[in-house]
């Protein structure tokens, strides 16, 4: 399976990683990493991949309706017990600092069920970003390819799905805008940019998985290779 992926904007080192260089140490069950959109199918394939690299994490849904995951997923990646709205800055917090989260996965996104592009991929990325400024721990930005080409068939298409998708992409480049500000003083984040999603597993890992700045070129990826990169 070709991919393309954009990936832009690793911005300096996490605090764990100063103490210990053990990744294990860093993301611990007493520092897990929190999945937010731990229900959708991209959330399943990351908490696959954190299982797979031994990795602990905890997997947050709007519902609070705990995501069917493997068992041996379940074993590193366990459901948190109350909903988790991103529009909702102060419980989102608290969520974050219940479990201490040492990194935040943000691959939540608008959807038909629960929440409009604005909510979701605009205002709920900020309140993830102070989240995780506030307790020092990475972010990690799943966004799409070309918001930086309005002008582009991509961009103009995927922006006039209507409903609770209409204007994405809008919302999805003012969400990035608002993470480099956050965490604009040396903390830690990245932005990754994924073409459209391909409905089918990786059998044999990555087969040309190109990294590229300046969001010009364009492909798509599986959920479970896009999962590897997060």
């Amino acid at each position: 399976i070709a991919c393309l992926l954009l990936s832009s904007l690793l911005v300096g080192k996490p605090a764990a990683a100063t103490a210990s260089n053990n990744s294990s140490t860093m993301y611990s069950t007493e520092r897990p990493v929190a999945i937010l959109g731990g229900g959708g199918r991209l959330g399943k394939e990351v908490a696959a991949a954190l299982a797979k690299e031994g990795l602990y994490g905890v997997a947050m849904t709007r519902t609070g309706k705990a995501p069917v995951l493997r068992e041996n997923v379940k074993e590193f990646v366990q459901p948190y017990a109350q909903p988790v709205n991103v529009n909702d800055a102060d419980g989102l917090m608290k969520a974050m600092q219940s479990i201490h989260a040492s990194a935040i996965v943000y691959c939540a996104s608008a959807s038909a069920q629960g929440g409009t592009a604005f909510q979701v991929d605009d205002e709920g990325v900020a309140n993830a970003a102070a989240a995780a400024k506030a307790l020092d721990a990475r972010f990690i930005l799943v966004s799409a390819l070309g918001v930086d080409r309005p002008e582009s068939k991509g961009f103009k298409m995927t922006n006039s799905l209507g409903g609770n998708y209409d204007k994405i992409m809008d919302a999805k480049r003012q969400g990035e805008e608002k993470t480099r500000s956050i965490l604009s003083k040396g903390k830690n984040y990245m932005i990754i940019r994924p073409g459209p999603f391909l409905n089918v597993k990786t059998r044999n890992g990555g087969a040309d998985i190109e990294l590229n700045q300046g969001d010009i070129i364009g492909g798509g990826i599986s959920r479970d290779e896009l999962a590897g990169v997060v």
